[in-house]
């Protein structure tokens, strides 16, 4: 999610129709811009067929992870729709959530976040950008059933725009997508998944027929 200078709300940070330079240089340091139409890769849910959900995105890859970012400008904005659905409906159904502030963004509250799925946000804040001493600062905040995750952010610490800030960023969002589904909440939706799945094979994909185990 991209949020402007003098920007706070959930609203204000789904309607930003572009985005401004100081995001576009945090994605190019976090991942890679992939042209979404014919993409192979992990895709995230976006559509690789017909540009429904935009053009591109940014891809990165840690360690043995895939992860495809939700890039909030990059979805299809729809004008006179101050909720932007088109949006929301994959931000907004993440469960890790990283929130892009520019320098002079009003002070980010999860509580000015609706949705029940968004369970860990991670702030970075952007200091002196697109400039020779780009840094970001990075909080999180977190759900309380969610345990804490790794790797620890010094109090007070600021990342200089590098593969290794990178390469952190990347870690604390999969460690934060991991730590939920531990959380009792998240486990028990997987439970009743499961559940569901194992129904419709027994009800749509057994059969009555003796199979004749003599044959190869």
């Amino acid at each position: 999610m991209y949020c402007r200078s003098g920007q706070g709300t959930e609203e204000e940070m789904y309607n930003n129709e572009d985005a401004g330079p100081a995001f576009h240089e945090f994605l190019d340091a976090i991942g890679q811009r992939v042209r979404l139409k014919g993409f192979d890769k992990y895709k995230a849910g976006l559509d690789n067929k017909t540009d429904s959900t935009g053009l591109y995105s940014v891809y990165a890859q840690y360690q043995h992870c895939e992860i495809m970012f939700h890039v909030s400008t990059l979805l299809p904005f729809t004008p006179n729709n101050r909720q932007q659905l088109l949006r929301k409906r994959h931000v907004g159904n993440d469960i890790v959530t990283i929130v892009f502030q520019e320098p002079g963004a009003l002070p980010f509250t999860p509580k000015n976040i609706r949705s029940q799925f968004q369970h860990v946000f991670i702030i970075v804040r952007a200091i002196s950008p697109c400039s020779d001493h780009t840094q970001y600062s990075v909080a999180v905040s977190r759900s309380k059933e969610v345990p804490v995750f790794g790797p620890p952010i010094q109090e007070g610490a600021t990342f200089p725009k590098t593969k290794t800030f990178a390469e952190f960023l990347l870690a604390k969002v999969i460690n934060a997508e991991n730590a939920a589904h531990r959380s009792e909440k998240f486990a028990t939706m997987a439970t009743r998944t499961r559940q569901e799945y194992l129904k419709d094979l027994s009800a749509n994909y057994t059969t009555s027929i003796v199979l004749d185990t003599g044959q190869k």
